[in-house]
């Protein structure tokens, strides 16, 4: 699933540019460096009496390139053959809308992993954190990250 503010849609799987920014065993290229989708993926199959395991994710940036970044790797993951996880993805464009999505009375969603930008306009992300653990679960992941130089 993939919530408001997707921008999925600019840009389809078999374009150039997409496949620049994301490739299954290339990584997220930036200037400071690369995610590899083998640092996020179980490696191997899954067996063929067990279905996937579902990872429920949420990305909260208020940059609509990198929520297509984050929300591209997770797809290019899912389509990996014989992966043993899927994930279900969820972008929220603010601080806010992220707790909409997982606070009373929305309560919609109850992620696994949530990727949080540092640097926000409405939200910084710390502070989101600290909210954010007042909510969920304490066994769900919070990755913390930022494309400015100086956080």
């Amino acid at each position: 699933m993939i919530g408001a503010g997707d921008v999925g849609g600019q840009a389809s799987s078999t374009d150039a540019a997409d496949d620049s920014i994301v490739g299954v065993g290339s990584g997220v290229g930036t200037t400071s460096g690369a995610l590899y989708l083998d640092e996020l993926v179980t490696a191997g199959g899954a067996s063929g009496s067990q279905p996937p395991s579902l990872i429920s994710v949420l990305v909260v940036d208020d940059d609509a390139f990198h929520r297509n970044v984050f929300a591209r790797l997770f797809e290019r993951a899912n389509q990996i053959n014989g992966a043993s996880v899927v994930y279900d993805v969820t972008i929220a464009g603010s601080g806010r809308e992220a707790l909409e999505w997982v606070q009373p009375p929305m309560n919609i969603l109850s992620p696994d992993l949530i990727l949080v930008d540092i640097v926000m306009d409405d939200l910084s992300g710390d502070e989101l954190l600290i909210m954010l653990r007042q909510i969920l679960d304490p066994a769900v992941a919070i990755v913390m990250a930022s494309s400015a130089s100086q956080v």
